[in-house]
């Protein structure tokens, strides 16, 4: 009988397959980073959108807005906030709306009635992780930073950071030409230090009106897209630390690296966004970032929104119509 006669591939049919998997596997990967990245920053948003309703959930209950936080007036100067009122301890907006978002365990652990760097219960709740304060788009997951104190009981305060923060202020060395209107002299954004204000008082509209933004990516320091320190941001901090609300002034990208917002001098000061995460609005976003308002929408702010809308959007009462959509 005649041997059947066993087919195989040729070496040229066998680099044809291979070629052809390599271009599939090409057009592939960015498509998956895509829908990733789509899912991430919708995860971003929503987490955004629950701080955002969670202020409104603390208006409601106590008939005003919450502070940006209760803070010493010296870690906010110049100009000086309001005195915090007798009684009130240092610590976060995140810590005051701990009961809104859906963390009541964290919140019974977390002593409202003591600094948040004190001993025994509150170092142990700020160590808590809190994933709804970590953007998944940021590198790390959820991230602790480490630092020295000598408030309560001396010694490490260790904690998890947050990725969103609130603005108190806009520094008078922002780059003026850019400016839609004057700004306000002290603290003229939507939260403000140690006062519980009032939604009135916001005059530009909620909707108008920036409430919280993404400053993501601590306690590593990251300028123009690249991680330029492990573990260096100065403005890294826990989400229970009363200092994590920030001053905006801009940036310079030209800045070197490690200095953008000492040595920027007010013409250079030309971006808004994404330009550092030390103490300025920071996105691991392609394009822009999420933002919520006062209102409790979420909205994303492209990259290219110069410094002068973005004030008009932090400022509460300036006059000043823009609309980031």
């Amino acid at each position: 009988m005649p041997h059947a006669r066993r087919s195989a591939f040729t070496l040229i049919e066998l680099l044809v397959v291979i070629a052809i998997i390599a271009v599939l596997i090409g057009l592939l990967v960015p498509a998956v980073q895509k829908v990733r990245e789509a899912a991430n920053r919708m995860s971003c948003s929503n987490n955004l959108k629950q701080l955002g309703l969670a202020i409104h959930n603390y208006e409601s209950t106590n008939g005003r807005l919450p502070p940006a936080c209760y803070t010493p007036i010296a870690d906010y100067n110049p100009p000086d906030p309001v005195a915090p009122p007798a009684n009130q301890p240092n610590r976060s907006l995140q810590a005051l709306l701990l009961p809104y978002v859906e963390q009541e365990s964290l919140h019974k652990l977390f002593d409202q009635t003591q600094d948040w760097r004190q001993s025994g219960q509150n170092r142990n709740a700020v160590n808590t992780p809190v994933k709804m304060l970590t953007c998944p788009s940021a590198p790390g997951g959820v991230r602790t930073r480490s630092f020295q104190s000598t408030v309560g009981g001396a010694g490490t305060v260790t904690g998890t950071v947050t990725d969103y923060v609130t603005c108190v202020r806009v520094r008078s060395t922002v780059n003026t030409a850019t400016l839609m209107g004057t700004i306000p002299s002290g603290y003229q954004t939507f939260l403000q230090p140690n006062v519980q204000a009032s939604i009135a008082a916001i005059l530009d509209g909620t909707s108008n009106t920036v409430a919280m933004v993404e400053c993501a990516g601590n306690p590593d320091l990251y300028e123009m897209g690249k991680m330029t320190g492990s573990g260096a941001n100065p403005a890294a901090a826990i989400w229970a630390d009363h200092r994590n609300a920030f001053v905006f002034d801009g940036c310079d990208p030209a800045t070197p690296a490690g200095s953008q917002t000492t040595t920027a001098t007010q013409p250079t000061r030309t971006r808004a966004l994404n330009c550092t995460n030390n103490s300025e609005p920071y996105s691991f976003h392609s394009g822009g970032m999420n933002v919520v308002m006062g209102d409790g929408s979420c909205r994303f702010v492209k990259e290219s929104i110069t410094i002068g809308q973005f004030v008009a959007l932090l400022t509460r009462d300036a006059g000043e119509a823009y609309s980031p959509d």
